[in-house]
């Protein structure tokens, strides 16, 4: 085994402006640990990158147009208004849920990966900042944030909690990833690399599970700090449009506690790779207790390859605009055994 890297199968106009949070321990921030009420979610470690692509308007529209329309939002452009902004957000986290006195209250390990939109609601003045100046936190429209489009993700529970109180169109997938961590490499930074194959529930490791893989090298790149926090998310209840019940818009802020740093890619660097598969066996969505009744959702067993597809349809077109990746402080270090005698 590397010990240098993790990897592991999950059990339960600016073009090129890369972004990461790499906090050492001495001089990381940290959050309040408690909640304030009993639906906050807290996460207790965690290791995300933001892909931001720059995608043609048309290309966006033609996939998400009615939805956007049904919610009230529109697409935010900003340099060119022929263009907007997918994002494609891997995470591996541990997080809180629950307060102590609840029945179901402790910790949890997820691995997912939302797959977003930058919107904001109709009827705004129009956009006078860039996109350098939104992904470095500093934009003067507080209005524009991400649109969920699809959430795969590896944890049942995490899955029916997001979709019933935060109004998340998620499902279930397998992973399979590598990257550094802060412990690899003690007392020296390495470069941030992200490998990670998504595949259908209980699929990693099977080619024909497969959904897509994406390959990111953030290799010989140096940057500045930045703070883009909070970060503005929108969602809807139901999380999927049903005939008896209209949707309705619903937003969120997740706060970070620490700040980030901002790093200029050249234009013609290569920084990200995608690969897509066939995605077989997905099945029916049955959201578990205590935030599911356990029944399959209809039609529940394309939405892995509906994302699939959408990924496919937007990302190709699209140009790398930057990376926003969060790393938490290693917790622990423990080293090899060695003889005593």
């Amino acid at each position: 085994m590397n010990t240098s890297m993790i990897k592991t199968a999950s059990i339960a106009g600016l073009t090129g402006l890369v972004m990461s949070l790499i906090p050492s321990v001495a001089s990381a921030e940290h959050l309040p640990t408690y909640k304030n009420n009993v639906d906050d979610f807290f996460y207790a470690q965690q290791t995300s990158l933001w892909i931001f692509l720059k995608v043609p308007r048309a290309t966006i529209l033609a996939q998400v147009g009615d939805t956007l329309n049904r919610l009230g939002f529109e697409l935010a452009s900003f340099e060119n208004a022929d263009t907007g902004v997918v994002i494609l957000k891997p995470m591996v986290f541990t997080g809180e849920f629950g307060s102590q006195t609840a029945a179901f209250s402790g910790i949890s390990a997820s691995t997912e990966i939302e797959f977003t939109v930058l919107v904001r609601p109709k009827n705004k003045t129009p956009i006078q900042g860039t996109l350098a100046e939104f992904i470095a936190g500093n934009h003067p429209d507080s209005n524009i944030g991400q649109l969920r489009l699809d959430v795969l993700c590896d944890n049942e529970v995490a899955v029916a909690a997001g979709r019933a109180k935060f109004g998340e169109h998620k499902f279930l997938g397998s992973f399979e990833y590598e990257y550094p961590t802060p412990n690899s490499s003690v007392g020296a930074e390495k470069p941030f690399t992200l490998d990670m194959t998504a595949y259908t529930w209980q699929g990693a490791g099977q080619s024909d599970h497969k959904l897509f893989r994406l390959q990111a090298d953030l290799t010989g790149l140096s940057g500045k700090r930045v703070r883009p926090s909070p970060e503005l998310l929108f969602s809807a209840f139901p999380p999927e449009p049903s005939g008896a019940v209209p949707q309705k818009a619903v937003g969120e802020h997740r706060h970070y506690g620490a700040s980030l740093t901002a790093y200029l890619v050249p234009e013609s660097g290569k920084t990200l790779t995608l690969s897509f598969g066939s995605g077989l066996g997905a099945k029916p969505l049955s959201p578990v207790a205590p935030y599911g009744d356990g029944n399959p959702i209809a039609g529940s067993e394309i939405w892995p390859t509906e994302m699939r597809d959408r990924v496919q349809a937007l990302l190709l077109p699209g140009t790398v605009a930057g990376y926003l990746l969060f790393r938490t402080p290693s917790a622990e270090y423990e080293q090899k055994p060695f003889d005593l005698f």
